[in-house]
């Protein structure tokens, strides 16, 4: 299942980045009840930053948050880092909460 605490720790950035054609991303080991991936380009950064939509990309990238509250009651998402901030990843972070 991909609702198991095992699978959200161990595979599932693996999963998400075999099949997304539109950033660069790595999956980092997990530590303690958190798995992180850190994404290097992001298609959605860069026409945003092309088309002068910035404000847009943001909102967009808020969308994760929106995605990970719904996704499992015992998973909390967090990001510290953004390309659409000018920052060299978006470090996305899930944590399980027993």
């Amino acid at each position: 299942s991909r609702l198991t605490k095992e699978y959200t720790l161990h595979h599932l950035w693996e999963d998400m980045i075999s099949k997304d054609t539109n950033s660069v991303s790595e999956a980092c080991p997990p530590e303690g009840n958190s798995a992180s991936m850190r994404v290097v380009r992001c298609f959605i950064n860069e026409v945003s930053r092309d088309i002068g939509l910035l404000p847009l990309a943001d909102r967009l990238c808020y969308g994760d948050h929106l995605f990970w509250e719904n996704y499992h009651p015992n998973i909390t998402f967090s990001r510290t880092q953004t390309l659409v901030d000018g920052d060299s990843i978006c470090d996305h972070t899930v944590t399980w909460t027993d």
